[in-house]
């Protein structure tokens, strides 16, 4: 419904052993509409959250076989962003990762057309 492109990464940082792994989905939509509905529909255990510079977010810490996981999916404008990030580090610190990676993907976004978030 409405999806135009979209694109996934999966990165990896610290040990070998014991890596931090964060996985990134970014779909843009042919409306702001379109990519507002996906973001509400997704990510049934995530809480919302306070709108960050325009930028709706949800999150959810958990777990998967006992190693700390942070989900957050974000939209603004017609794009969509979900970051995964599950590692040895904190839930807090997890979910700063995540949301760097995310202001990243709208910095980006921004410099090559999507008007600002601050401006919805």
């Amino acid at each position: 419904m409405g999806y135009k492109n979209g694109v996934s990464a999966i990165f990896e940082k610290g040990k070998t052993s014991n890596p931090i792994e964060v996985v990134i989905t970014i779909y843009v939509y042919s409306s702001t509409a379109d990519a507002k509905l996906a973001w509400q529909h997704a990510c049934s255990t995530c809480k919302t959250e306070p709108t960050v510079k325009g930028i709706l977010l949800k999150a959810a810490p958990g777990t998967s076989k006992g190693v700390l996981t942070v989900e957050e999916v974000t939209t603004c404008g017609n794009v969509w962003v979900e970051v995964f990030g599950a590692g040895p580090e904190s839930a807090a610190k997890l979910g700063a990762d995540a949301g760097v990676i995310t202001a990243s993907v709208y910095d980006r976004a921004i410099a090559h057309g999507l008007s600002s978030c601050t401006a919805k």
